[in-house]
């Protein structure tokens, strides 16, 4: 079995689990680069989310994980950026983005205003910063959204 490398760690599994899926069903080439990508983001979002969610429940904040991933997720279907360039940066910046408010929120007491300050400069960062597919969208296309919060 080959060694998989931690630098794109989904390419590789989706690149063993499509070896042994084409011993029993041989592929044309289309479908296998259409199969193998759907693959790769399915157990790229499905391992990620597994490894936040084991992290919030050692933390003692799964429910506070499960609602900013959910957030999170909503945010960057209408939000551009750029993407990381490993996967491993990819989980460790959502990693990031998803823990850093809330130990923020479990550890340091803020007042509401202090929080509404926060809420904006984040959103606003967020909107300028997050991921998008630039290999499919151009930049001039880039789609802004605005929350407003009460």
């Amino acid at each position: 079995m080959k060694l998989i490398y931690v630098k794109n760690y989904t390419y590789e599994l989706v690149s063993i689990i499509m070896r042994k899926m084409n011993k029993y069903r041989d592929y044309s080439e289309e479908e296998y680069i259409v199969i193998s990508y759907g693959l790769e983001l399915l157990l790229n979002s499905c391992l990620k989310a597994v490894i936040y969610l084991i992290i919030g429940g050692i933390s003692g904040g799964v429910a506070e994980t499960v609602f900013v991933i959910f957030f999170l997720a909503v945010l960057r279907s209408f939000s551009g950026g750029y993407h990381s360039k490993t996967d491993i940066g990819c989980l460790i910046l959502t990693g990031i983005l998803i823990f850093a408010p809330i130990l923020i929120a479990k550890y340091l007491p803020i007042d509401k205003s202090l929080y509404e300050a926060c809420f904006f400069g984040a959103l606003i960062i967020h909107l300028l910063f997050a991921p998008q597919d630039e290999k499919y969208e151009k930049k001039k296309n880039k789609k802004y959204t605005i929350l407003i919060y009460k």
